[in-house]
């Protein structure tokens, strides 16, 4: 995950030179800001302060608004992607939301090949409550369904697999009898900004 305090830091080292922040400067940071992946709203903030920094050059103003640009709509997706309900389609996805929010996730289930799904991993603060099951009527298909907690501001990323019926080999990647592949996996990243 993130460590959102080194792009912080090489922002606050130009601003403190006191110099102008060249193209060059501004795509350092740009660089670096790429590489750390899912940036938080500290260092999206401190990058739009670079942005309307008395010191910056034109061509810096212009490097840093396109990458901000891009940041805006991805963290307008991220955003509305926690306030719905999450699904398989999310796989691999980033969520963002405020600390204390809480997210729903809803997984498919085969359960008529014995498969469930439960959590493997929780990194950072977050914790997941497998909710019973919606009984909807007995036309609706079998859900697995998770609450998740965000306490606190942090990076998360959970991970769910689903578990082979009992009896089966859990490494067994052979389709199932009628074509199903075997045990699937869904990942989701969530950035919790402070409130």
């Amino acid at each position: 995950m993130a460590d959102d305090d080194r792009v912080e830091s090489e922002i606050a080292a130009l601003i403190e030179s006191g110099g102008p922040i060249s193209f060059y400067d501004a795509m350092g940071v740009v660089r670096s800001a790429r590489a750390e992946g899912d940036l938080r709203e500290p260092a999206l903030a401190a990058l739009i302060g670079l942005h309307d920094s008395n010191i910056a050059t034109d061509g810096a103003r212009e490097v840093l608004g396109e990458f901000l640009r891009v940041c805006a709509g991805r963290v307008q997706e991220e955003r509305a992607r926690a306030a719905r309900t999450i699904t398989l389609d999310d796989d691999g996805m980033t969520a963002r939301a405020t600390a204390g929010a809480t997210l729903a996730l809803t997984l498919d289930e085969r359960a008529g090949s014995g498969h469930r799904w439960e959590v493997t991993k929780v990194q950072g603060p977050a914790y997941v409550d497998r909710l019973p099951r919606d009984p909807g009527g007995v036309a609706a298909p079998p859900v697995a369904r998770f609450r998740v907690r965000l306490p606190r501001a942090g990076l998360v990323q959970l991970s769910f697999a689903e578990a082979p019926p009992p009896g089966t080999e859990a490494d067994d990647d052979s389709p199932e009898p009628g074509g199903d592949a075997g045990p699937r996996t869904f990942v989701l990243r969530a950035v919790v900004d402070s409130g």
